[in-house]
């Protein structure tokens, strides 16, 4: 947790996240190994969107009287995680207020699951080297 407070750029963020992936297996990234689409003798790097904690974006996205219900009751259970990490309480509910609206924008930028269906959306083949230019983050 102090690792996390102490992230005060995209720098600290990337670096985090690299010893998180070193120490534990996870990151806010997915890069995996897969086919290639357009030629199965071939596996390149797949990079796809992730860092969600609900299931998918219409979670965070759907207007109906549930889909808020829900949105509040994960607030309520962050906050819950929150303190029980040790956080004051006053200091948790801003905190799961502030991490439901870093999802909410990342789930914006989401593409639906309908949309991830589609190869033609999500084949974007690119050299390393155009991934570095691109993302900033294959270092």
């Amino acid at each position: 947790m102090a690792a996390i407070e102490a992230i005060r750029d995209t720098g600290g963020l990337l670096d985090t996240g690299a010893r998180c992936k070193a120490r534990c297996g996870c990151a806010f990234q997915l890069l995996a190994p897969t086919k290639d689409f357009k030629d199965s003798s071939k596996v390149i790097g797949e990079a796809n969107q992730g860092g969600l904690t609900l299931p998918d974006r219409d979670y965070y996205t759907r207007d109906d009287d549930e889909s808020k219900k829900l949105r509040q009751q994960f607030v309520e259970h962050i906050g819950k995680l929150l303190v029980l990490a040790g956080d004051a309480q006053e200091k948790s509910t801003a905190e799961a207020t502030t991490i439901m609206g870093i999802e909410t924008s990342l789930a914006k930028a989401s593409m639906t699951n309908v949309e991830r269906r589609d190869p033609e959306k999500i084949y974007h083949k690119m050299s390393v080297g155009d991934a570095q230019a691109l993302t900033h983050i294959f270092r």
